[in-house]
């Protein structure tokens, strides 16, 4: 459940962002409260009620940042309830979530080919010995990568969770492929989006191990 302070929060926070600044919150909450403009708290409380009831399904986050995206710095109170926000919320929730899905295909994609040219027997786990492969010149990931075999999901996660350490020379290759808008460092926070698809994965891939052990 959110409450007034909750929602306040979130909005100044976006509004910071979007201004440029930081923002400081109330020391003493009740007697900000107690002073706020009356017609903007109606709102404040009309969109934490919302947010508590009909749209519990809705991130505040991500509403405040298509508030924002709609009326740039002059989003305040008074647009809280603004049926265009919402609308534009549906429309990113329904594109980010088509997204995903063709991204977790491009990971199966991708783990299948990881399976396929490591061995299904050895006793390092396929991620780590799929790092050791070597390819034309160069080690096999990095090939499949440029090739498409894999994509840049499966590649960050194999470098996040320690499977695959990429030299100096590999780092800067693979930042080449990815361009100046999909930063590797950044992309390293941005696949928690599939942290719990990818920790499926490696439950069936250890599943699979330990039964042709036995």
């Amino acid at each position: 459940m959110y409450n007034l302070k909750d929602i306040y929060q979130i909005f100044r926070r976006k509004q910071g962002e979007v201004l440029g600044r930081g923002y400081r919150l109330p020391k003493d909450w009740e007697k900000f409260i107690e002073k706020f403009n009356k017609s903007n708290l109606s709102y404040l409380i009309k969109l934490t009620d919302n947010f508590n009831t009909k749209w519990c399904n809705i991130n505040p986050d991500k509403y405040m940042e298509c508030g924002f995206s709609l009326f740039n710095k002059t989003f305040t109170y008074r647009n809280f309830i603004d049926e265009k926000i919402l609308m534009l919320y549906v429309q990113r929730d329904k594109t980010d979530k088509r997204i995903k899905e063709i991204n977790k295909q491009r990971i199966i994609s991708s783990v299948k080919h990881i399976l396929s040219v490591t061995p299904t027997t050895d006793m390092i786990h396929p991620f780590q010995r799929y790092a050791t492969l070597d390819g034309s010149g160069e080690r096999l990931i990095i090939n499949d990568f440029i090739t498409g075999l894999i994509d840049k999901y499966t590649l960050c996660y194999l470098i996040r969770h320690g499977y695959f350490k990429p030299t100096a020379d590999e780092f800067d290759k693979i930042q080449l492929w990815l361009g100046n808008n999909n930063h590797l460092h950044l992309m390293m926070d941005d696949i928690n989006k599939y942290s719990e698809f990818f920790k499926k994965i490696e439950d069936m891939i250890d599943e699979n191990r330990k039964s042709k052990r036995n």
